[in-house]
């Protein structure tokens, strides 16, 4: 077995690297790299890195140093600088061929060596903490290149061996193991899917913490979700403290696992936790999450991801539809995001699925009202779009009488007056209002020609004044609101009540309803689409009485 002991054989650290790399084509290829059958070039690098390691210490004796290593390199003892040495791995280790790296490592372990390093007073034959660093992160490259079972286990067994060492090694000195070594050797001990390596490595660490993250990252690594969920609650939630550096990515990956189950709590807890523990800090990028709360239609994860970008009010970018969520869900879900409708635009339409499609009475919408309303505390534009989302679904399958005496209830109880007028402020487009879900029910009013009127003249006379006197929230009607007038008056054969909002409509929006045509450069209307559809569809259809002429606006003259 490898063992940084660097006295040891050379012949056993030949053999583990072999098996470390894995297969007997590989093997072989190691065995070539034993030094007394060492090709040239190979041994002649090998003399050329260990010349240019012996540390500085020694440069008094260095020509004599250098001249007993190559009259006999096996028995020669030399002082080398392990900062020269670790540089040199360093640079064989990011090379595709990885046969120089274990050649200068079965060099060192088969040469009396002594140690020069800047946190040692004196040399040292022990072998430095650097070298396992080194080992450490081959053993990670050379995981990565295989898939093989067989060669994990021995890889995770090699690395057991590698870390009883480097303990060892650190207690014989006193000196504290470096967490993050320990880390990496357990993710690699765990890439073997053997929960005996798994437990032999956490009881040779003896660290709470670490042996937490050995076991979360075990069952995530073999997709023991229920161990994994079990886990979590039993042992990471409850401690009070965990280090970023260790918990923040296998915690990311966790939520990952959640989401892919359709677990959207677990991923909810994981995150969350660990934006509690500054692990928020250190994922610098969640797009790979949102984009799967997107895919996966999950509301809650994303008010979640909404916190760990600092941004309360960021508004939801997707529309979710989940089964397991009522009104009542969402709305305590959108208090708790702290979502602002007076600033943010966003249309929530996906809400009206999840209102109830009973055909309820008057008093049963109220207590339904009640029940799903938001808490006193929260923002007042939530009670504004929690209103006006019931009113715009009882609007669409109701006629205007229903609303009137759900409005009448409402209006008679405290504060529901000022919420109903302040569904003005929300900015959610020009066609949702308290009082536009009043226009679209007048609109479908087969007897509503004297309450249309009646409403025109509120809305163009008294609440302007209302508004100025009183300071409430501007309200102007628009092209839109203009055809709905004009649909309350097409049930008969007398048009002149049409004209009469027609005529208003031509006065209020003449610059925008007349257009230079661009190809025969004559001026053209330009009628909202509803009113055009009034016109060709009812008009000039429908239209009985004898002394009014069927026009069209493509006849009309300026």
């Amino acid at each position: 077995m490898l063992r940084l002991t660097l006295s040891k054989p050379r012949y056993a650290i030949q053999d583990l690297a072999a098996r470390t790399l894995g297969g007997e084509k590989l093997m072989l290829k190691v065995n070539e790299c034993f030094l007394e059958e060492l090709r040239p070039n190979y041994y002649t690098l090998s003399d050329v890195w260990l010349s240019e390691a012996i540390s500085p210490k020694s440069e008094g004796l260095g020509i004599a140093r250098r001249s007993r290593l190559q009259q006999n390199p096996m028995n020669t003892k030399i002082l080398l600088s392990v900062e020269r040495i670790v540089k040199t791995l360093r640079r064989l280790r990011v090379m595709n061929d990885k046969t120089p790296f274990f050649a200068l490592l079965n060099r060192l372990g088969s040469s009396d060596i002594e140690w020069d390093s800047p946190s040692y007073h004196f040399a040292d034959s022990r072998t430095p903490l650097e070298l396992y660093n080194e080992i450490a992160y081959m053993l990670h490259d050379v995981a990565r290149q295989t898939s093989s079972v067989s060669d994990r286990m021995i890889l995770s067994k090699f690395t057991l061996s590698q870390l009883d060492a480097y303990l060892q090694t650190t207690k014989s000195r006193e000196l504290q193991p470096d967490r993050i070594f320990l880390k990496n050797c357990i993710d690699l001990i765990i890439q073997s899917g053997s929960h005996y390596y798994v437990r032999s490595a956490l009881k040779l660490v003896s660290d709470e913490e670490l042996e937490n993250y050995g076991m979360l990252a075990f069952y995530l690594q073999t997709n023991q979700v229920f161990h994994l969920e079990a886990h979590l609650q039993r042992r990471i939630y409850s401690a009070k403290f965990i280090d970023p550096k260790i918990f923040s990515d296998l915690l990311y990956k966790c939520a990952c696992e959640f989401i892919k189950y359709s677990a959207e709590e677990q991923a909810c807890d994981v995150l969350q936790f660990g934006i509690d523990h500054q692990c928020g800090r250190v994922w610098r990028n969640l797009n790979r999450v949102r984009v799967m709360a997107k895919k996966y239609g999950m509301f809650k994860l994303t008010l979640v991801l909404n916190k760990a970008r600092n941004s309360f009010t960021f508004p939801v970018s997707w529309k979710a539809f989940q089964e397991d969520l009522n009104l009542k869900d969402y709305i305590s879900l959108l208090e708790k995001s702290h979502f602002d409708f007076y600033k943010n635009f966003y249309a929530f339409d996906f809400l009206l699925n999840k209102l109830s499609d009973r055909n309820m009475s008057v008093s049963e919408w109220r207590k339904y009202i009640d029940q799903t309303q938001p808490s006193d505390a929260c923002r007042n534009s939530l009670k504004e779009f929690h209103l006006l989302l019931i009113l715009n679904h009882v609007a669409s399958s109701k006629g205007l009488g229903f609303l009137s005496l759900l409005l009448h209830s409402l209006m008679c109880r405290s504060g529901y007056a000022n919420i109903f007028i302040n569904t003005l402020k929300l900015n959610s487009g020009e066609s949702r209002s308290g009082f536009r879900a009043i226009l679209h029910c007048l609109s479908k009013s087969t007897s509503s020609t004297i309450s249309g009127y009646e409403s025109f003249r509120f809305f163009t006379e008294t609440y302007p004044k209302l508004s100025k006197e009183k300071g409430l929230p501007l309200f102007d009607l628009n092209q839109k609101d203009y055809c709905l007038f004009m649909r309350t008056c097409l049930s008969g054969t007398n048009y002149r009540l049409f004209y009469f909002y027609f005529f208003h409509y031509l006065m209020k929006f003449q610059k925008d309803i007349l257009k230079v045509d661009e190809v025969s450069k004559k001026w053209v209307w330009a009628f909202h689409p509803d009113l055009n559809g009034i016109i060709h569809e009812r008009l000039a259809v429908d239209l009985k009485e004898p002394n009014i002429i069927p026009f069209s606006p493509r006849s009309w003259k300026i």
